[in-house]
């Protein structure tokens, strides 16, 4: 969504992408859509501004490519009338051993917050060693944070920029209960990690006050759990009635 009513689409066409910026009844505004050449996979955000900021996959070569990485993860942005703004596209590697998720996201204000990753221990693990929040701002500026462990299942990215992610803890072979993390620019968040019982723990939901809620899957049940900021317990656990076979 951006403001005023309208939306922001985006969808690829062969090797392209075309974004779109559309009024209150579907019909694209002057000057849109425009095409975007080389880039897929992308993911629009909008700003408070009016503007947008697509974070995409741009191919730099075409055909085969001996490595199997023949492009980057490239942020453009552009203004309401579909002209690029300064200090714009920026550029990250894409693919191992470093790179960004960029399908992880999010416009807080008036800057792009997602997860910059680096090192691999184990590259059939699919998980890095490190995780750092990467801010790209409004000027094209990238303001890299502190480095943190890398969790197993990283990152979804709260309203306020701070990353969360989760790893299942092994205790003597078994896997009953998982840690989560909280980390922003500054490193890991006061009062995380924390240990929740479950092995399976669902993605954040985010409530009022910078609240935090996980689900997770207990005894063939569920177990609903809420956090404050400081990973405080907000609320005792609540288990559901109904049984999740």
């Amino acid at each position: 969504p951006a403001p005023d009513d309208r939306l922001w689409v985006a969808f690829t066409r062969n090797d392209d992408t075309v974004l779109a910026l559309l009024d209150g009844t579907g019909a694209p505004l002057p000057g849109w859509p425009v095409v975007m050449p080389n880039a897929s996979d992308c993911l629009p955000l909008a700003a408070p501004d009016g503007s947008v900021r697509l974070a995409c996959f741009y191919a730099t070569a075409t055909g085969e490519c001996s490595d199997g990485f023949c492009g980057e993860d490239r942020l453009f942005a552009l203004d309401a009338t579909g002209d690029p703004l300064p200090g714009f596209p920026v550029s990250f590697p894409f693919g191992l051993p470093s790179g960004i998720d960029r399908h992880s996201a999010r416009m807080v204000g008036g800057s792009v917050i997602l997860t910059e990753f680096d090192g691999w221990e184990d590259e059939g693990s699919g998980v890095p060693n490190e995780r750092s929040i990467a801010e790209i701002r409004s000027n094209g500026n990238v303001v890299l944070g502190v480095r943190v462990p890398a969790p197993e299942k990283c990152c979804v990215i709260g309203p306020d920029g701070v990353a969360y992610g989760s790893s299942v803890v092994d205790e003597d072979g078994l896997q009953l209960r998982t840690e989560l993390i909280a980390f922003d620019a500054h490193g890991m968040r006061p009062g995380w990690p924390i240990i929740v019982d479950g092995s399976s723990v669902s993605h954040p939901s985010f409530g009022p006050h910078g609240q935090v809620v996980y689900a997770s899957w207990i005894d063939a049940g569920s177990r609903i759990a809420r956090f404050n900021p400081d990973g405080s317990e907000a609320a005792s656990a609540l288990d559901p009635s109904f049984s999740l076979e």
